[in-house]
């Protein structure tokens, strides 16, 4: 019977700021099963010096031990072996690095301007400007080589390169290219939809000739400037109560589209399948007709429509608007209803009690509004509310009376996040 050991690597690191190790050892069986059985830690430094030898008994499933690197230490690659002290000749070894961590004298970074994060097929030029700096926020007195690449299907095509390019008095310098430039002798992969810009800036300093570098990968190629997504919105609809519309605005590199006015259309199918009747036009609750919808600082948007008891389906056509006004690609969104043998439906919704937090995950402390809406409510007089998380039951409201006057929005709840439960 033989028994593994499993030394964590992602556990094996050493800081500039906390120069100490930390080695977590997991012993399985070999039907991978925890065992308890005591195991000799030893590590060892790139001259073979054995450093620190411990036998450590643990009842927990991971093994925890701590080095802490010597004030002068041998530079090169360590090694933690671990084994068992029953007998068994079983052991695992891994190794880590120590090397000295020298502190910049100088920054580099890029400005890009957010409307060049995303290059368009209709856009002619890209631009920028490189700063560099010194750790204590003085600008750095040099020139900058700037050479731009594509990056495609994982690997990095270089296209262009602009040399001794004289940062100003305030450590900037202006740089671009045009997308001409950019084209690749291969027409095949023109325009790159998907791919990135690969910048690379090199800085050197007139003073010392010390070089810095940093790259940036962050501006993406992509035929759309916006990406509209659905996930947060429920695929089905109660008929007779209210239906949120949840749209996160994400832009093509990722990051989120924040301030986008969004033109959103509801249409609501009464007829259902095979009908001949046209789709009725639905407003949306607390906003003027035609008003566009502007996303958060976070991306989201959130539209609220009270849906009829005879609707069968929705049909959203959400279209995002530049600042100009000019119209982007649409996107389409289809609900359909769910279906209850006794006509009768409930609906629980929650969010957060900050307006300012809304679409964002709660966290200890903040408070959460939980609405309960129900169709029939004047047949509603007792409500039970539970918060579970995966593990246990950590708050119950048993009893709750109402009276028909109430309805129909039968009750709101606030709850208060005491604990970190998921």
């Amino acid at each position: 019977m033989y028994r593994h050991l499993y030394p964590s690597p992602s556990c094996l690191n050493s800081l500039p700021c906390v120069p100490a190790v930390y080695i977590r050892v997991m012993t399985l069986n070999e039907a991978f099963r925890p065992m308890k059985w005591p195991v000799q830690v030893e590590i060892q430094n790139p001259e073979g010096m054995t450093i620190s030898r411990k036998t450590i008994d643990s009842n927990d499933l991971i093994i925890k031990d701590t080095l802490q690197i010597p004030e002068n230490p041998v530079y090169g690659n360590w090694t933690v072996t671990a084994k068992f002290m029953n007998g068994l000749k079983t052991s695992s070894a891994i190794r880590f690095e120590v090397k000295e961590y020298v502190l910049p004298t100088f920054s580099v970074k890029f400005n890009i301007p957010e409307d060049r994060k995303v290059i368009l097929p209709n856009d002619t030029h890209f631009y920028m400007t490189v700063q560099a700096e010194y750790v204590y926020g003085k600008p750095v007195k040099g020139h900058v080589t700037v050479t731009y690449g594509l990056l495609w299907h994982g690997h990095v095509f270089t296209v262009g390169k602009q040399r001794n390019l004289q940062l100003n008095d305030t450590g900037y310098t202006e740089c671009g290219i045009t997308m001409q430039e950019l084209r690749l002798p291969v027409q095949s992969v023109w325009f790159p939809n998907g791919g990135r810009l690969h910048i690379k800036a090199h800085v050197t300093e007139v003073a010392s000739g010390r070089v810095q570098r940093a790259d940036d990968v962050s501006v993406v190629f992509s035929d759309h400037l916006y990406v509209l997504r659905f996930i947060r919105s429920p695929r089905f609809f109660k008929p007779g109560l209210p239906y949120v519309l949840q749209v996160d605005v994400v832009r093509a590199n990722g990051e989120a589209g924040s301030d986008v006015p969004l033109n959103v259309e509801c249409r609501l199918d009464v007829g259902g399948d095979g009908s001949d009747t046209q789709p009725q036009l639905l407003h949306p609750d607390y906003r003027d007709v035609g008003t566009p919808v502007v996303a958060d600082a976070m991306g989201h948007v959130a539209v609220t429509y009270t849906i009829p008891a005879v609707a069968k389906t929705l049909m959203f056509k959400i279209t995002p608007t530049t600042s100009g006004g000019d119209s982007l690609s649409t996107y389409h969104f289809h609900a359909r209803p769910f279906y209850s043998p006794s006509n009768a439906y409930m609906q629980v919704h929650a969010v957060l009690s900050d307006p300012r937090k809304r679409g964002s995950k709660p966290k200890v402390g903040d408070y959460v509004s939980v609405t309960s809406t129900y169709t029939s409510a004047e047949d509603v007089s007792t409500v039970n509310l539970v918060v579970s998380t995966q593990l246990d039951t950590v708050i119950t409201y048993n009893y709750a009376s109402f009276k028909h006057k109430t309805s129909p929005i039968a009750t709101q709840w606030k709850i208060s996040t005491t604990n970190n439960y998921n």
